[in-house]
């Protein structure tokens, strides 16, 4: 018993002091309206969940949008509807089917064709010190550190993280993309999506983060050039505290034993 109680107290004291820590040095300004006015911006998956809720936050900064999303009749007739509303000055609809694996192969072939040889050279060109191109990646927390029955989920995600953490170091280190290009990684805990809550129990529903404030942290870590937004900061300590206490916890579980 005393082993467990020493356990939580120094959870306790870590977790408040990475919370402060986390909140004093990565808070973000808030953001003004200039920053984001009529600047072109291309997300996809935004039928549903935080990509949804991403597009209807840019559109209120009066953004031109182009929405990439396996149903093109919910993003004409839904998304891009309500985008307009909000004061996006102009929306483009495009699919973005990756449901098969035909879909899936023509999918990455166009990636790398364009991303190498199209997206990154026009980042460059149209970013500047002050204002920067910004690419901005979402992942969850289950990439940070393992989960059970999130294997093949959290290495995806996993893999997300490092891949734009590496891309990262190589934007900052080479002269053409430097201070003109950077990259984001938006980690998200539990967030009250509709999807979210349909998949956690009722009795957990207190935990999960307001989708919208969601959103706004992640343009903002976006437009101040944040490198890993995790969101609710509350959890930026918890991939630390697993690996801090893994060997701990093993310990407790053979004393019981």
């Amino acid at each position: 018993m005393g082993y467990v109680l020493i356990l939580l107290i120094l959870f306790v004291v870590i977790y408040a002091l990475g919370y402060l820590i986390y909140k004093s040095y990565f808070y973000c300004p808030p953001i003004e309206q200039k920053q984001l006015r009529n600047k072109c911006v291309i997300i996809t998956g935004v039928s549903r969940g935080i990509g949804e809720e991403l597009v209807y936050e840019y559109a209120r900064y009066n953004c031109r949008l182009i929405l990439a999303a396996r149903s093109i009749d919910i993003l004409k007739n839904q998304v891009a509807q309500k985008c307009l509303s909000l004061g996006a000055t102009q929306v483009e609809c495009i699919q973005f089917n990756a449901s098969t694996e035909q879909a899936c192969i023509e999918l990455i072939k166009k990636t790398i064709e364009y991303s190498s040889m199209a997206t990154l050279p026009y980042l460059t060109q149209n970013g500047t010190y002050e204002q920067p191109s910004q690419i901005i990646a979402v992942s969850s927390l289950a990439g940070s550190y393992p989960l059970p029955q999130t294997t093949i989920y959290g290495t995806t995600k996993h893999a997300i993280q490092n891949f734009f953490l590496n891309l990262t170091r190589e934007l900052r280190i080479s002269k053409p993309y430097q201070n003109r290009v950077t990259t984001s990684v938006a980690i998200l805990g539990l967030i009250a999506t509709e999807q979210a809550l349909t998949a956690t129990d009722k009795s957990l529903h207190f935990l999960p983060a307001d989708v919208r404030k969601t959103a706004q942290a992640i343009i903002a870590a976006g437009i101040y050039g944040q490198t890993r937004l995790f969101y609710p900061y509350r959890f930026a300590v918890i991939p630390s505290l697993y690996y801090i206490f893994s060997p701990l916890f093993k310990f407790v579980t053979r004393l019981g034993d």
